[in-house]
């Protein structure tokens, strides 16, 4: 699956995949269904549940994602994370594990045998 979203003014295309969680593992060492839990559901402005392991774990899955889709995409997370000017993750956060979600799912009906 393939998306773009908007992180301040940057387009970043995203792809999601079968093999999403196992970069994110290589690249990272962690468990993204592990990290995935240390989030909050909602995020909201000026809200203090957008924690720094939040921030971590969004950055790196939406990382995984957009150097999935982009080869030009640099090889360190921080380089990558420089080229914007800001970083709204209460914008984005959301949207991106929605998407990378939405990838697991069949879009085939199941039949019965």
């Amino acid at each position: 699956m393939r998306k773009t979203i908007l992180i301040g003014d940057v387009p970043v295309p995203l792809k999601a995949t079968a093999g999403t969680m196992i970069r994110y593992r290589n690249w990272f060492g962690r468990d993204l269904l592990s990290d995935l839990k240390k989030i909050p559901t909602k995020y909201e402005l000026g809200d203090d549940s957008i924690t720094e392991d939040a921030f971590g774990v969004i950055a790196r899955l939406l990382y995984t994602m957009a150097r999935q889709a982009d080869s030009s995409v640099p090889d360190d997370l921080v380089d990558w994370l420089d080229q914007f000017d800001s970083f709204p993750i209460e914008d984005f956060g959301e949207e991106v594990i929605n998407f990378w979600a939405s990838s697991l799912k069949s879009t085939s009906e199941q039949k019965n045998v």
